[in-house]
């Protein structure tokens, strides 16, 4: 039977339609219980956010294209998030062979380092506290077009995985006096 109502039974399409009408009730109220990302950042709710990537290589670029963190200052003042691209996390352990920018000279991940951030460049972090020292606010964006999706996956597949990419970025949020993180 179909229990309080007798004419909906779990294979009719009304009964499937009724309960994922009252779980869209239940997510919607969860969801706008919520703060904004306008409310977490401090931006006033009829504000635009303009926010720009900030690519952490560009330095590399030969002159006059060079480019550092403390050119950003020019639109600083203009933009309310700079997306700081891109920090990496070190691999899931049992990682054989590593990649390249896990092992010296970029890093140094091991098994015991599994899912904590990791900088790949040497101007990461006084770039982030150069950019954020400005006023605007930094977000790091971790991973990127070539960042294995696999790590990702397994990052997130168990709360003790989870907790260790959780802790790794609280840590850099302080260290760094950036203000969250953009999975990419």
């Amino acid at each position: 039977g179909g229990g309080l109502f007798p004419f909906f039974s779990p294979h009719c399409n009304m009964f499937k339609l009724v309960r994922c009408f009252a779980l869209c009730v239940c997510l919607f109220g969860a969801l706008t219980a919520a703060k904004t990302l306008k409310e977490k950042l401090g931006i006033p709710e009829t504000e635009e956010i303009y926010s720009s990537y900030v690519t952490d290589w560009a330095h590399y670029r030969p002159a006059p294209y060079t480019w550092s963190p403390s050119d950003f200052s020019g639109i600083a003042k203009r933009v309310d998030i700079a997306l700081y691209s891109f920090v990496y996390f070190c691999p899931p352990a049992g990682t054989s062979p590593m990649p390249y920018w896990a092992v010296a000279p970029y890093g140094s991940c091991t098994d015991a380092t599994e899912y904590q951030l990791m900088s790949v460049d040497p101007i990461d972090s006084s770039g982030m506290s150069t950019i954020s020292a400005m006023g605007t606010k930094v977000v790091m964006s971790v991973g990127g077009w070539n960042f294995p999706s696999s790590y990702f996956s397994k990052m997130v597949s168990s709360e003790d995985n989870r907790g260790k990419f959780v802790a790794s970025v609280k840590d850099w949020m302080s260290k760094y006096n950036t203000h969250g993180v953009d999975i990419d």
